[in-house]
């Protein structure tokens, strides 16, 4: 049997250039993009909206204001005193917190 031209009809995740660069950067792939994960300094949360499209990870945006056109639920809150219990999260990233 030939299986040059098998289609085996899973269907891989697009991933944009943006959201790759960032994975590779935190060092991460999309199969690491699981369970409940924490975004903080999530920004406008477009790292986190892209990957909720890609995924069926949880995840939660924290930052310290929201901007008034961002329509996304993002959590307000100081990081050094989150309001979640220990071991809340799977995996913490941050990828917007230091800009300049």
């Amino acid at each position: 049997m030939n299986f040059e031209n098998f289609d085996n009809n899973i269907e891989k995740p697009i991933i944009s250039e943006d959201v790759q660069e960032q994975l590779d950067n935190l060092d991460l792939t999309i199969e690491d993009v699981t369970g409940k994960i924490l975004d903080i300094g999530a920004g406008e949360a477009q790292f986190a909206r892209e990957l909720k499209d890609i995924s069926d990870a949880d995840i939660v945006s924290v930052d310290d204001y929201k901007k008034e056109n961002v329509v996304d639920d993002i959590i307000i809150a100081d990081v050094r005193e989150l309001p979640f219990e220990d071991n809340s999260f799977d995996v913490v990233i941050s990828i917007n917190t230091v800009h300049n």
